[in-house]
């Protein structure tokens, strides 16, 4: 799982194992690894969180860093600017396993990589694969940590499911049109499905809820993220058929979002917006309450 990083301490630290050092007559790469272990991670340059993650070290310190690097620098790129393509083709080459240890890790790298243009084609063609290898993720994990929502899956009649199904294919084929043709037939379902957006703001409120055991990890703008979910269920409602209104999906987004409402405080000053922004743009005054309510207890790290 991600942890919690700490900047001022190396990997050795972090992990609590000291390697031996390494022969004298051992390749420059082993050298050099050992030696970065034992630097404070904060000060490792984006070429050197590169050879580390290429060689699968110390990955669940190491992502969550290069991620954020990723993110912020993604905007510039899109405008124009440089943009650490090594960097990139490092974290996006782990392995899809390593990204079913942390999802919400490799929903934030997904929606940076998804504003990225003109990548060179070797980088590209291994993005594109990342992208359509969240979209093979097996549906049952989407319910992770979020059992009401579960629940109330397996109870939906069908008329409901269907309208599911139709977001669901438009939600597809809006994430198609974002990758090359190539990939477009290797994703069967949304990476953002209904069953997803509600999963997300379910693990939200508990997030923010005393007790929660998860040890996975979560940035301020993976909460931006779930926000701009809760944004998408209110176009998912508006699609459900009309004799719906008062089922049980209206019902446990109500439940959901007393929840958030209930480990939450409204936040006039907008003081998160700084890092958690709407993707929609619309104005300030048509956007959700969810917007305008800062958690008792954040439920990021770093």
């Amino acid at each position: 799982m991600p942890q919690p990083v700490d900047a001022t301490q190396s990997l050795e630290q972090l992990e609590g194992q000291r390697w031996p050092d390494p022969p004298q007559d051992t390749t420059s790469l082993v050298k050099a690894v050992h030696a970065l272990r034992r630097r404070p991670v904060g000060d490792l340059r984006p070429d050197e969180l590169s050879r580390l993650i290429t060689q699968d070290v110390g990955l669940p310190w190491l992502l969550p860093i290069a991620v954020r690097i990723l993110r912020d620098t993604a905007p510039g790129q899109a405008a124009g600017g440089w943009y650490d393509d090594d960097l990139l083709y490092a974290v996006v080459t782990r392995n899809p396993q390593v990204w079913e240890q942390f999802p919400d890790l490799a929903h934030e790298l997904r929606r940076a990589v998804e504003t990225l243009v003109d990548l060179s084609r070797h980088v590209r063609d291994e993005a594109e694969t990342f992208l359509a290898s969240l979209s093979e993720a097996p549906a049952a994990g989407v319910f992770w940590a979020a059992p009401e929502s579960r629940a109330v899956w397996d109870a939906l009649p069908s008329p409901v499911l269907a309208a599911i199904a139709r977001c669901d294919a438009e939600r597809l084929e809006v994430e198609r049109s974002r990758v090359a043709p190539d990939v477009r037939a290797m994703m069967l379902a949304p990476v953002y499905s209904v069953a997803d957006r509600f999963a997300s703001w379910e693990r939200l409120a508990r997030r923010m809820e005393p007790g929660w055991a998860g040890e996975d990890y979560y940035s301020i703008s993976a909460y931006g993220n779930d926000l701009d979910s809760r944004d998408a269920l209110e176009h998912v409602m508006r699609a459900l058929p009309a004799e719906t209104g008062e089922g049980l999906l209206p019902q446990l987004l109500g439940r959901l979002d007393a929840r958030f409402r209930a480990s939450t405080l409204p936040e006039p000053e907008r003081s998160l917006r700084l890092w958690a922004r709407p993707a929609t743009g619309c104005p300030e005054e048509e956007l959700g309450e969810w917007w305008r309510r800062k958690p008792v207890r954040a439920p990021w790290v770093g």
